[in-house]
């Protein structure tokens, strides 16, 4: 499975929405929806500020092949009672969910052009 042409993150802070966001966007059966890969034990320290666009389009994979329970929102001490949807085996749409490392964002816009950020912080903006 290739990385899906449209890449999404959601970023905010804490008690923000953004779990909520991504759960409305977790339903659509186009979607991969990804939980906070960065702050995982098997995706931590995967992206740098100086990171390449092949390293951060590896993360992208990774992160959408994984099988890490907190970044699939199936970790039964923290995601209770977290629907699952049907899945499409092709996702058009990889979306994560961040609300740390927001100093990486500037290196990933400026790197990878098609992603698409949702912001809910005030420190991060991304002009049309």
């Amino acid at each position: 499975m290739r990385t899906p042409e449209h890449i999404i993150s959601i970023n905010g802070v804490p008690r923000s929405g953004t779990s909520w966001l991504g759960q409305i966007i977790n339903s659509s059966p186009d979607v991969a929806f990804r939980f906070q890969p960065l702050f995982s034990y098997t995706h931590k320290g995967a992206l740098r500020e100086d990171s390449t666009a092949a390293e951060i389009m590896k993360f992208y994979g990774d992160i959408l092949h994984t099988n890490d329970k907190f970044v699939l929102q199936r970790d039964p001490n923290i995601h209770v009672g977290y629907p699952e949807f049907a899945k499409n085996p092709q996702p058009t749409h990889l979306v994560y969910k961040n609300v740390r490392y927001h100093y990486l964002l500037e290196g990933l816009l400026e790197k990878i052009p098609k992603l698409n950020v949702s912001d809910r912080s005030p420190s991060v903006r991304r002009d049309p």
